[in-house]
């Protein structure tokens, strides 16, 4: 018994959805509704629409989502989690060559698109692989990054077991970790292939500075990197071709001859127990030289559509299974057909060639369609943006205004609690003005009762002031006399100037305490016009 491997073209004829020819795209099968979906891809234009095919109806369709798309891109990788039920997507190439470094996630639940949220992520990269690895990891190797024009050779772990799935846009609990690598690196690449078989990556071809056949093994236990020595007839140098593990044996299919920039359509299988390349005998219809095509297994059944050669390859589906021939089976003698056969042949064929004539019209003019409307998905997206930037800008301002409204508040009551306490204040010192004039009054009518009494005194002593003699005793008491009338005239210029003085003060006083009671009046009334103000430009605000 010895071992082939058989080719199945199929076109899908139930159905109006068809793929338009793309590359770049990422083909993921789907275990529990033995589908395969096709995401993004460039033809035209970069495209992010979701369409499934289902390989028990034989058909394809568009498959409508919810929530932010990823935008338009190829060049991407992507896998599926059976027990979440969840499609992953990461990185590629976006309008204008700039590549893409975020992670979106989509359910086959609701088919509603999640943007993971990282506080690490790898830098942006597209033409990168992406291969499982035990539990929920996956590892990231190498790729291309635009505008920068650099390629990498870095090693990422991508663990997505903690995701917590919420009703946001973002969802947080991915973790993506640079490994730090040690041995015989291979050179900073893109479009290469990569499988991980036994706890180990192994990594062949692609775009890089040493155009080589070299093929690279990764330890995962210690990440070391080492050269493999392999045998057999290995294939040339080689970039953007598709790479898949069945079983023990490494399968690659087309892709671009770095050397002499020549498009391929040759299988070649690597052996990984002894490392021994072969070009294994395919029967059935190969399909046509090309490179940047999706392919994705099916079980052990592997599956490519697209690419592109000169022109973009067609959508129509190749599969490749492996079978075997028995030597000694019977082989049906074929005879020569007739004339009628031939006419009858050459008709059919002549049928057959107008029927892909129409078929190619109706797929370009399915492909203008669909260009129309992935326009008007970019524009109803980049409508969406431009409104939520919008509506976060108004947030931002609101929120703004609403914090200087509360500040002004705050001033406000503190401004008012001060205005009461003054208030209070000049109450307190009006009623101590009351109590001071009730004093001067009684000052004055004491001074005035003091005045007939200093009168009396004063006509006493100038009437012993005239007392004549020499008799000591009469001049010591006119002495007497003298001193004390000129102690009470003292006194009262004393007392009628103290009483001034109280009064000028007094007046002063009272004229300070009605000057600050206006004031804060006025103060009080330009508090009360601010807070007004502000609940105008808060209600302007909330209404726009």
């Amino acid at each position: 018994m010895n071992q082939q491997f058989k080719w199945l073209k199929q076109r899908p004829t139930k159905g109006l959805a068809f793929p338009t020819s793309r590359e770049g795209a990422t083909l993921t099968y789907i275990p529990k509704y033995q589908s395969v979906v096709l995401f993004g891809g460039i033809c035209n234009g970069r495209l992010n629409e979701i369409m499934i095919f289902d390989i028990q109806k034989d058909e394809w369709k568009v498959q409508q989502t919810q929530g932010r798309q990823p935008s338009p891109r190829c060049y991407h990788s992507g896998f599926y989690d059976e027990n979440q039920n969840v499609i992953y997507y990461y990185g590629g190439q976006a309008d204008k060559g700039r590549s893409l470094t975020d992670f979106y996630c989509l359910s086959f639940q609701n088919f509603v698109w999640k943007r993971l949220f990282l506080l690490e992520s790898p830098p942006n990269r597209h033409n990168h692989t992406m291969c499982d690895l035990p539990g929920m990891e996956k590892i990231i190797f190498g790729g291309a990054c635009l505008p920068e024009d650099l390629m990498y050779n870095d090693v990422w772990i991508f663990n997505y077991s903690a995701i917590q799935f919420t009703n946001q846009q973002e969802i947080p609990g991915a973790v993506a970790t640079k490994k730090n690598c040690k041995g015989e690196h291979p050179t900073p690449r893109q479009g290469h292939g990569a499988v991980v078989y036994q706890n180990n990556m192994f990594v062949f071809g692609g775009k890089c500075s040493d155009e080589t056949t070299q093929l690279y093994k990764l330890s995962l236990d210690n990440y070391q990197w080492k050269r493999i020595l392999h045998l057999g007839k290995a294939p040339g140098t080689r970039a953007f071709f598709s790479t898949s593990l069945v079983k023990d044996n490494v399968i690659i299919f087309g892709g671009i001859d770095n050397v002499a920039n020549k498009v391929l359509n040759e299988t070649y299988l690597l052996n990984l127990t002894d490392y021994h390349w072969s070009s294994p005998f395919t029967a059935g219809p190969i399909p046509s030289p090309r490179y940047s095509h999706c392919s994705c297994q099916i079980e052990d059944i592997i599956l490519i559509m697209g690419g592109i050669e000169q022109t973009y390859c067609s959508m129509d589906m190749y599969f490749l299974s492996q079978g075997s021939i028995n030597s000694n089976a019977e082989w049906e003698q074929l005879k020569e057909p007739t004339e009628l056969e031939k006419q009858t042949n050459d008709a059919a064929n002549q049928i057959i060639m107008e029927g892909k004539m129409y078929l190619n019209q109706i797929e370009e003019a399915m492909m203008k369609e669909r260009q129309k409307i992935t326009d008007l998905q970019k524009e109803v997206q980049n409508l969406q943006e431009e409104a939520d930037n919008l509506d976060i800008h108004i947030k931002k301002q609101t929120a703004i205004v609403m914090s200087e409204h509360q500040k002004a508040q705050q001033n406000n009551k503190n401004k008012e609690i001060a205005i009461e306490t003054i208030f209070l204040m000049i109450k307190q010192e009006q009623t101590l003005t009351k109590q001071l004039n009730y004093k001067c009054q009684q000052l004055e009518e004491c001074i005035q009762n003091s005045y007939p009494l200093l009168h009396t005194l004063d006509q006493f002593y100038q009437s012993i002031r005239q007392i004549q003699g020499s008799d000591p005793a009469d001049l010591k008491v006119k002495k007497m006399a003298d001193q004390f009338a000129n102690d009470i005239q003292k006194a009262k210029e004393a007392q009628v100037e103290s009483l001034s003085n109280i009064y000028s003060i007094y007046q002063k006083f009272t004229a300070l305490s009605n000057r600050n009671e206006v004031e804060l009046n006025q103060w009080r009334d330009n508090v009360k016009d601010m807070n007004n103000d502000f609940e105008q430009l808060i209600f302007e605000t909330e209404h726009d």
